[in-house]
């Protein structure tokens, strides 16, 4: 099971990942602030992007679960900078 399944059993949340879920659960899954989303939101490019429901500022906004889910599994395949750091000493 993956990290990311077992933070979303600990959310209740569906594991058919068929769902939305809202920008607080997506914190929690991540471990970071909304504020942290934000930036990561803006740096990268390859985060999915929100949905939102409503025309006004203050609307609800979501995340496809299956989305959140692909990205968090594509950074398990990207080596870390600090696996590169630490190989050279």
């Amino acid at each position: 099971m993956s990290c990311f399944d077992q933070l979303c059993t600990s959310l209740s949340i569906n594991r058919t990942y068929k769902m939305l879920i809202k920008i607080n659960d997506v914190c929690r899954i991540l471990k970071i602030s909304r504020n942290t989303l934000y930036q990561l939101q803006k740096k990268d490019s390859s985060f999915p992007k929100p949905i939102k429901f409503g025309e006004k500022k203050q609307a609800r906004i979501f995340y496809r679960a299956d989305e959140i889910h692909t990205w968090v599994m594509s950074l398990n395949s990207i080596p870390s900078e600090m696996e590169f750091n630490n190989e050279g000493k």
